[in-house]
């Protein structure tokens, strides 16, 4: 059955933005992203989307195109495979509510941060 994922990356203090600073400091955090999400669709926010580098075998989707949480899930749907939903903090405060799973990871940066991960998003689609 075909699910959202979403991924994140985030401070040790919840640093979601990391204005526009992609610190992968842990390379198989890198790789890990890079084999779940390669062949897959990934759904990105604009700011995000600014500042992604390129992601060769995947198809980029604007958040923008989906007007609801419900157009998303029925994408997911009509899809019939695993869409990852990998930022920003607007996009997944707008999808929160239809993710199957989310994966975090945090990594080891305490700098400064445009946004912050919010908790609750885990929980918002739960029953």
């Amino acid at each position: 059955m075909p699910s959202l994922f979403a991924i994140a990356a985030i401070g040790t203090r919840g640093q979601l933005g990391l204005n526009g600073r992609l610190p992968w400091h842990d390379k198989s955090d890198l790789a890990w992203f890079r084999e779940m999400t390669y062949g897959h669709a990934v759904v990105v926010g604009h700011n995000t989307l600014r500042q992604l580098p390129p992601l060769p075998g995947r198809v980029i989707l604007s958040a923008e195109q989906f007007a609801t949480p419900e157009d998303l899930r029925a994408y997911v749907r009509d899809a019939g495979e695993h869409v990852y939903l990998i930022g920003g903090a607007k996009t997944f405060n707008k999808f929160a509510c239809v993710v199957d799973r989310w994966y975090v990871s945090k990594i080891n940066y305490d700098g400064p941060a445009d946004s912050w991960f919010n908790p609750m998003w885990l929980v918002a689609g739960a029953e």
